[in-house]
């Protein structure tokens, strides 16, 4: 059976919607009920069987390994601007980290579940891999330091599951001057989300130059850290 990119099948699915809407409203519905049904059911019994297993881990583990975090990751954040360029600048080629941002929320909202298909680009150095977390800081212009520097947002957490090569980027981006050697990393589905206020106060210095990989706050054992472990476990 012919497998198809994620784009193609959002296609068919909103072709589907278009021409059967009460098929496929109908379908959703089984399809949701099931697969809410089947979770349940495998969540009961993992945590049936994992019982004893994890026990008998916790006994044999070593001590001196028990408060090791899981930071094996690298963590890269991409700031988004409250406002989209003007029409001028994008037909000049100019990358709108907003206007790719709303189109990544529009391409979910057809999803029965949302949020299957996130994905961007990889910061210029393209270092990251899958299990890395990625970040979107979605300003909201409320607030701005006395040189412009944003103050203000929403920073919203998700896991790189796949790194695709600069070949597969999406056609609307390829009309951005200067990105077109970045690679591709497909997200997992936002996990959490923190506000400016509470970046700042676990030790996080955002910056709003352009997709990077902060160090500031991220070192193992700190609350990020910690917070990132216990949601993407």
């Amino acid at each position: 059976m012919e497998l198809y990119k994620p784009d193609t099948c959002l296609k068919i699915v909103m072709k589907l919607s278009e021409k059967y809407p009460d098929i496929f409203a109908e379908l959703s519905e089984e399809i949701k009920s099931t697969s809410e049904e089947s979770y349940t059911t495998d969540e009961s019994s993992t945590d049936e069987s994992s019982s004893d297993e994890s026990s008998s881990d916790e006994s044999s583990a070593d001590e001196s390994s028990a408060d090791v975090s899981r930071y094996e990751y690298k963590v890269i954040c991409s700031p988004i601007p409250n406002k989209k360029k003007s029409d001028k600048l994008r037909s000049q080629g100019k990358p709108c980290a907003r206007t790719d941002f709303e189109e990544q929320k529009e391409r979910n909202d057809f999803i029965l579940n949302g949020n299957l298909f996130w994905c961007w680009d990889d910061a210029p150095e393209n270092k990251a891999n899958v299990g890395d977390i990625f970040i979107f800081w979605d300003y909201d212009g409320k607030d701005k330091g006395e040189k412009g520097q944003w103050r203000s947002g929403n920073f919203h957490f998700h896991k790189v599951i796949s790194v695709r090569n600069p070949s597969e980027r999406l056609p609307s981006w390829h009309v951005n001057v200067g990105q077109s050697h970045r690679n591709v990393l497909e997200l997992s589905a936002p996990k959490f989300t923190l506000t400016y206020d509470q970046m700042i106060n676990y030790g996080a210095k955002p910056d709003y130059h352009g997709t990077k990989y902060p160090k500031a706050g991220f070192k193992h054992g700190s609350p990020l850290i910690n917070i990132i472990d216990e949601k993407f476990e």
